[in-house]
């Protein structure tokens, strides 16, 4: 019992060191195993998450799927999920209109904001897990490539334009731009997402305690795009019917979204090397411009039925 209080107080102890977080979001899960023979599986997954502080919807998927186990050491996982997913409102700067390509010198910046909106996903997954028993503790790797489309869709929004070399005068030249119905493109990106875990699964225990840690690769440059902590228990109420309860904290980072706007525009130097551009006024929001990195804790409840 020791050695399991210590597997969760070092998990604990990293997801405290990412304190910083700005949601909360329960997430909820149900699964059906249908075992064909001692070495394949199909399945059926159904997932609704809350965002928000838990108050608003975040999305909802379906999802088939099949395992395929040559050895008690590997498995290999493939599937498809369809995803509804629900983005809030927001709102975003973009630095537009150049004086002068060749010192790409800005002539304005463009504050947007959108309203909420709905848009779907195709994923397509495929996995392999490696395993490994060491006395009642289980470690396990596994390495999964996803592909992502994510359709064109609608949505509405408006904005306000600034001009840059008007920006700290008295009177600042803006203007409301009318709403209107703009196109949110459509989109491939591929992940790969890498989970390390340790299980302590003691023959005869129902209780199986674990934690966790998965790494997401990709985006539009391929750099760390989220990082996931995870500390749970399973418990087995008998041989068809088990529930889990787990704690996540999500790192996210958006990064790949577009180069740092606000950088791009506090490098604008005169001659004598003084910024062309003082972006102290108060009229300013700084935090909307470049890197935009979220974190989410997560009470997450699962339900798997096996046959």
């Amino acid at each position: 019992m020791r050695k399991i209080t210590m597997i969760f107080a070092l998990c604990l102890a990293t997801m405290a060191t990412h304190a910083q977080s700005d949601d909360f979001g329960i997430w909820t899960s149900v699964e059906v195993q249908k075992k064909l023979n001692k070495k394949w599986s199909v399945g059926f997954e159904s997932e609704f998450r809350l965002q928000d502080n838990a108050k608003k919807l975040d999305r909802w998927t379906a999802g088939v799927g099949g395992a395929y186990k040559p050895t008690k050491w590997l498995k290999f996982e493939a599937g498809y999920k369809f995803i509804r997913n629900y983005t809030l409102a927001e709102t975003k700067g973009k630095v537009t209109k150049f004086l002068d390509d060749d010192e790409l010198e800005p002539k304005n910046i463009k504050i947007r904001t959108s309203d909420p909106y709905w848009n779907s996903r195709h994923r397509v997954f495929l996995s392999a897990t490696l395993h490994k028993k060491f006395g009642s503790f289980e470690v396990s790797l596994r390495e999964q490539g996803q592909f992502n489309f994510r359709p064109e869709t609608s949505m509405s929004r408006y904005g306000t334009k600034y001009m840059l070399n008007e920006w700290d005068s008295e009177e600042v030249d803006s203007r409301k731009d009318p709403s209107e119905i703009d196109t949110v493109k459509s989109k491939n990106t591929f992940y790969l997402r890498s989970r390390f875990q340790v299980e302590y699964d003691k023959k005869g225990l129902k209780w199986k305690p674990y934690a966790s840690v998965e790494m997401y690769n990709g985006g539009t440059n391929f750099g760390i795009h989220k990082m996931r902590y995870t500390a749970g228990v399973e418990y087995k109420i008998n041989k068809k019917h088990s529930v889990e309860v787990y704690y996540r904290y999500q790192r996210k980072s958006s990064a790949d979204n577009g180069e740092n706007l606000l950088n791009v525009v506090q490098n604008f130097k005169d001659d004598s090397g003084n910024p062309v551009y003082d972006l102290s006024s108060p009229n300013f929001d700084p935090s909307l411009f470049g890197k935009n990195d979220r974190s989410t804790h997560v009470l997450g409840f699962d339900y798997k039925f096996k046959f």
